[in-house]
């Protein structure tokens, strides 16, 4: 059996040793067991572990899409910094927001704060660099789900 599995039939069993059951589920159980009460039980816990994968699996896919889309915007970032990079070596100026750009991607390439130490002069620190890639909501947030098991990055648009 899988460990996520056992984890699964263990979440079950508490919920039924509290009688913390989800309502809905225990209702179809007893219904399904023909309002048998220890074949309800174990119907309650054959569909709350069918459940759970379900969760599982809509979170798994949810979170596999997050990733897609933050790898999505930080290679968006990196083309921006790496573009507005290149107009700083041809034309030597670089505006507020070009350089904004660069500091946030700098975070993820440490090669694109040399763009941000030429044009301030002096070299950024790593709490600068966070600040600004915080301000501008490119840096990522992390959020956990009711169990814990999953961890979805999610960004934000410039």
């Amino acid at each position: 059996m899988h460990p996520l599995e056992s984890q699964f039939y263990e979440t079950a069993l508490s919920e039924v040793s509290n009688r913390t059951m989800v309502a809905a589920l225990a209702a179809k159980a007893l219904v399904e067991a023909d309002g048998d009460e220890r074949r309800a039980v174990a119907k309650y816990i054959q569909l709350r572990v069918e459940h759970l994968h379900k969760e599982y699996e809509a979170s798994r896919i949810a979170h596999q899409a997050a990733v897609e889309e933050a790898s999505k915007q930080k290679n968006h970032l990196h083309k921006r910094a790496l573009e507005a990079s290149s107009r700083f070596e041809r034309s030597g100026q670089l505006d507020e927001e070009s350089l904004q750009v660069i500091v946030a991607a700098a975070y993820f390439d440490p090669s694109l704060t040399r763009v941000t130490d030429r044009v301030r002069g002096n070299t950024l620190t790593t709490l600068e660099t966070k600040e600004s890639c915080s301000r501008l909501s490119y840096l990522p947030t992390v959020s956990r789900t009711r169990s814990e098991l999953h961890r979805s990055t999610h960004w934000s648009s410039p």
